[in-house]
């Protein structure tokens, strides 16, 4: 199956399309309440994701993993995601799919990677878009 944008070629068939859920983790820590959706479009997969920080952890720099897909492998198409809600702080707070050809988010503020204590108790609303592998 599938459907024809723009054009009867090949080029102009979306034949994969797929929404569902997942459930975030961390690399170092356990996450409350952490649920997420996903739609992906070809290549292109939309995600957005809730989950609540633990009060406390390592100083190791935060990793959310688990996404639906693994990014394309390819630094050109690193993907920045942005979080919507974050009930602790820091300012400037961002998210970045930080290594290409896996399912990994790192956090960083001011350029710098944020760690589990700065981001203790924090209740995050994450989404984006990102290429698939």
């Amino acid at each position: 199956g599938g459907v024809y944008l723009g054009g009867t070629g090949a080029a102009n068939k979306l034949d994969d399309y797929e929404a569902g859920t997942f459930t975030p983790t961390s690399t170092h820590v356990a996450l409350s309440g952490a649920s997420g959706n996903y739609v992906k479009v070809g290549d292109l997969v939309r995600v957005s994701m809730t989950f609540i920080m633990p009060s406390s952890g390592s100083g190791t720099a935060v990793e959310i993993t688990s996404l639906p897909f693994q990014a394309w492998d390819n630094n050109s198409n690193r993907s920045g995601i942005s979080v919507s809600f974050n009930s602790v702080g820091p300012s400037g707070l961002g998210a970045l799919l930080a290594v290409s050809g896996t399912d990994l988010i790192r956090f960083y503020s001011g350029g710098s990677t944020q760690s589990y204590g700065n981001l203790s108790g924090a209740i995050m609303y994450i989404g984006g878009t990102y290429r698939a592998a």
